[in-house]
């Protein structure tokens, strides 16, 4: 995760394909280090939060089911 947080602080855009879209901040060329480092860190909170759950609850299902 860090060595792929770092990849993506790094990653830089065009100014050139950024002007000639002339929407900024909808244009996927023009998303900021920043903004990927964000969705990064945010779906990896998403995906260790859904993991967690769905494990956990199937350790309690189980808690219940062998005694």
């Amino acid at each position: 995760m860090m060595i792929n947080a770092i990849i993506l602080g790094q990653t830089k855009f065009d100014d050139v394909k950024c002007q000639a879209a002339g929407n900024i901040a909808t244009h996927p060329d023009c998303i900021t280090s920043k903004d990927y480092v964000a969705a990064f860190g945010i779906g990896s909170a998403t995906m260790s939060i859904i993991l967690l759950a769905t494990g956990l609850c199937f350790t309690l299902g189980l808690q219940q089911l062998i005694p």
